[in-house]
């Protein structure tokens, strides 16, 4: 749908693993200011209904930038799509890394 609004989009699929994206574990180091630094990732999903996908969608830069003819084209596919479904939902999965890292003793950045 995306390449019939002039919109190619590279399909990645399956998608990388948490432990395959980077972090920011070498520029927390690299500042000086940090030690013991630790990376937890955390994966989660969520279900959609097509009005409540849409919005989010609406909040992507991607997205808001569509010329409004091809985004409702593609919003009214999405409504679609999702309608066929039995649970009339779409799962979404979202993924967060936290670094947490102890201030070394008279550490403070330099300009």
């Amino acid at each position: 749908m995306y390449e019939e609004i002039g919109w190619p989009r590279e399909r990645i699929w399956p998608p990388p693993t948490p432990d395959q994206i980077a972090d920011d574990v070498g520029e927390i180091a690299a500042s000086g200011l940090f030690g013991d630094i630790q990376t937890r990732r955390y994966v989660w999903e969520l279900s959609y209904t097509a009005e409540q996908y849409i919005a989010l969608l609406d909040t992507f830069s991607s997205h808001i930038t569509l010329p409004s003819d091809h985004r409702e084209h593609l919003y009214a596919w999405i409504r679609s799509r999702i309608a066929s479904r039995p649970s009339q939902q779409v799962r979404r999965h979202w993924y967060t890394i936290l670094h947490i890292a102890r201030k070394r003793d008279g550490a403070s950045p330099s300009s």
